[in-house]
């Protein structure tokens, strides 16, 4: 074909195929790709130095929600603005299986997208920014990438899924159309981001839900009155879990919504947030609203049982949101500690071998440094997580310690103040300076807790070393303290640690003058000499 102008209709009888070769420029304000019953595949082939541009003065369509139609070849493919492409295949506009696999393909911000499959589709290489979306397929679509759109998205039927970690973003002048249900809605759980552009003041309702059970529309709206506007978005996440940092065991949502303001300064947020039957934990009566800056736990807002809704009003900062008990949330302090412990750590696979349980203390400020709160945590040996729960305390200034079964008693550098709601965080990983004395071994670039302190006196010598011996005489196995590094056996490799830093004079170093060994060169001295 040459260069022209015209409607196209491809229309694969039963038994056939269609084969349409295009070597030069062709402008299609219509093209239909379909089949009758029993019709074999339709294909578009554009051969190197072929365009193929779909719609002409601002319109065109392009039908194609037959899964078997394929535009390909090594020559381009163009949507021109104002054009709709109805996408029937499975996999959207994936480059390699989707409906569109030119070399070359160019889409105009200002193409419209319908997808249309009766199985579920993937948008596949959808363009970042698109004019209007369409979601026409009761078996849902994913879009697993960020996406903007600028004009309007459609339900018309099914739901859009947006894969985690992915963000839609919705244009100043978007609105969401259709018969929004737990049948039509996005699902964005996991982790996922909606944000809506704002340029002024206003309200608007995000129509997310859930599927991780029965399928549930839970919309959140935020209304934002005053404030200055500068490339401005409100967003939300929402995450069908526990809040990490919710102490409450008995009544709790086991859902989290996040709110977030951007380049929006001097704002007042009201939000309408919906959860469901199957988010509430416990006695629906016994959960007060909460939010959380990262810090600090702050009791705000109502909830209306009746119609499973949460209202927060005046909110003038970003924050997280779920619910819980009042007393459990607002007498509780929670220490999040990061740490390492030498035995278990394998630096191959940069992970410990097992997770193990922690005792974690909340020692006083002041001499003597008696220990004021304890509770015990364990050790995720993934992440070097652990979550401690401290309800019988006063505010105040405390140091963090860390006692593991068998690894020396490890203090943090410096006390911190903490009150009760609050969460503070603290990383004895990453630098020597976390860790009173500096008492921490480096293994490549961790920072961890000196093992093989068996017998839990403070300091690693023979006493550990000869329990250790013995157990491994014995072909001890198991969960025991003389299995340093955690592998199940007693061995060679535990009495190896244990000799290092017994050779090492490794021991507990912490405030107050306690007599300690921490070099070969300075066997007894107080914690603070030089």
């Amino acid at each position: 074909m040459g260069d022209l102008q015209t409607a196209l209709t491809l229309r694969p009888s039963p038994g056939n195929n269609v084969l349409l070769n295009i070597n030069g420029s062709v402008i299609c304000r219509q093209l239909n790709l379909s089949a009758v019953a029993g019709g074999n595949a339709a294909r578009v082939q554009i051969n190197l130095g072929g365009l193929l541009k779909m719609g002409q003065g601002g319109s065109g369509s392009m039908d194609c929600t037959n899964p078997n139609i394929v535009i390909r070849g090594d020559g381009t493919f163009q949507s021109l603005s104002g054009s709709t492409i109805n996408v029937g295949s499975p996999n959207g506009l994936d480059t390699a299986l989707g409906l569109i696999r030119t070399r070359s393909r160019v889409f105009s911000t200002g193409t419209n997208f319908v997808f249309s499959g009766t199985l579920q589709q993937a948008a596949g290489n959808v363009p970042d920014t698109v004019n209007y979306f369409t979601i026409n397929n009761a078996a849902g679509l994913q879009l697993n990438k960020n996406m903007a759109v600028n004009g309007n998205i459609t339900f018309t039927s099914g739901r859009l899924y947006l894969g985690k970690a992915s963000k839609l973003t919705l244009g100043t002048i978007t609105a969401v159309s259709g018969t929004l249900s737990a049948a039509n809605m996005i699902v964005a759980d996991s982790g996922a981001t909606i944000a809506k552009r704002m340029t002024a003041a206003g309200s608007f309702t995000f129509p997310v839900g859930d599927t991780s059970g029965a399928a549930v529309y839970l919309p959140v709206t935020a209304a934002l009155s005053s404030g200055t506007y500068s490339n401005g978005y409100v967003s939300i996440k929402m995450n069908r879990s526990k809040h990490q940092f919710n102490v409450s065991s008995s009544n709790y949502l086991k859902r989290v919504w996040g709110f977030q303001a951007s380049g929006i300064s001097g704002y007042s947020a009201n939000l309408t947030l919906k959860y469901g039957d199957a988010d509430i934990q416990g006695l629906e009566g016994q959960l007060s609203s909460w939010r959380f800056n990262g810090s600090l736990w702050q009791q705000s807002g109502t909830i209306t049982t009746a119609s499973n809704q949460i209202t927060i009003t005046g909110l003038t900062a970003n924050t997280e949101i779920t619910a819980g008990e009042q007393a459990t949330m607002s007498g509780t302090a929670i220490l999040q500690v990061k740490a390492v412990l030498q035995g278990l750590f394998d630096e191959n696979t940069q992970r410990m071998r097992i997770s193990d349980t922690l005792q974690l203390y909340l020692a006083s400020a002041q001499s003597p440094f008696d220990f004021i709160d304890s509770c015990s945590a364990v050790l995720d040996s993934a992440n070097f997580l652990s979550l401690g729960k401290f309800t019988h305390l006063t505010t105040g200034v405390y140091y963090p310690v860390i006692r593991h079964r068998n690894s020396i008693e490890t203090w943090g550098a410096y006390p911190f103040t903490i009150v009760k709601g609050s969460v503070v965080q603290r990383d004895f990983t990453q630098s020597v300076d976390s860790v009173f004395g500096s008492n921490v071994i480096t293994i490549g670039s961790i920072k961890a807790m000196y093992a093989a302190d068996v017998n839990q006196d403070g300091f690693v010598d023979f006493s550990d070393l000869a329990m250790i011996d013995n157990d491994a005489y014995n072909f001890t196995t198991g969960y025991v303290v003389t299995d340093v590094n955690g592998d199940a056996f007693v061995d060679f490799s535990d009495l190896t640690i244990a000799d290092n830093n017994a050779y090492n004079f490794v021991g507990c170093v912490k405030p107050g003058g306690t007599l300690i060994r921490n070099t070969r060169n300075a066997v007894m001295r107080k914690a603070g000499e030089k």
